[in-house]
């Protein structure tokens, strides 16, 4: 058994390890879907100014043929 390999201080250093990286875990996944969520608000940002961009240059070719 793992108890009877390590003693106790030993195995309450590897439970403090085990912890830390699920924190470490949790706030990497957090700050993950954060950036996601905010890198597909900026690409509709980016959509929209592509096509008000588009149409400005339509009005503009229309324009400049007559």
């Amino acid at each position: 058994m793992l108890s009877d390999l390590m003693n106790v201080g030993e195995w309450a250093a590897c439970k403090q390890a085990d912890q830390g990286s699920y924190r470490t875990a949790g706030v990497l996944t957090d700050v993950l879907k954060r950036a996601d969520e905010r890198a597909g608000e900026l690409a509709e940002v980016a959509d929209q100014a592509r096509a008000r961009g588009v149409t400005c240059e339509q009005a503009y070719i229309s324009l400049s043929e007559n």
